[in-house]
């Protein structure tokens, strides 16, 4: 048997889902920028992304501590635009 639960954002692009320590699955929203958690129970539970210039793509629970480790990446609409000055080059 398969339950089917729906997302609260519409279009949030739900990838990298990883079961986390306390049971609950963890997923990234890759277009909403955000971390999802849901139960067992189908309760789910949005919390935005910490990093700015970056979003959340993949998630896994670490193998010895259990924690959750989130993979980030630059996107466009991230990307840092900062240059250097001429001072802090490297030739």
């Amino acid at each position: 048997m398969i339950d089917e639960f729906g997302v609260p954002t519409p279009g949030c692009g739900p990838f990298g889902i990883a079961a986390g320590p306390a049971g609950a699955l963890w997923f990234t929203e890759t277009e909403a920028d955000r971390i999802g958690r849901i139960t067992a129970d189908g309760d789910v539970t949005e919390r935005p992304n910490r990093h700015s210039r970056q979003s959340p793509t993949r998630v896994t629970t670490h193998p010895f501590r259990g924690r959750l480790l989130v993979s980030l990446i630059h996107t466009p609409e991230h990307t840092n635009t900062h240059r250097p000055t001429d001072q802090n080059s490297r030739n």
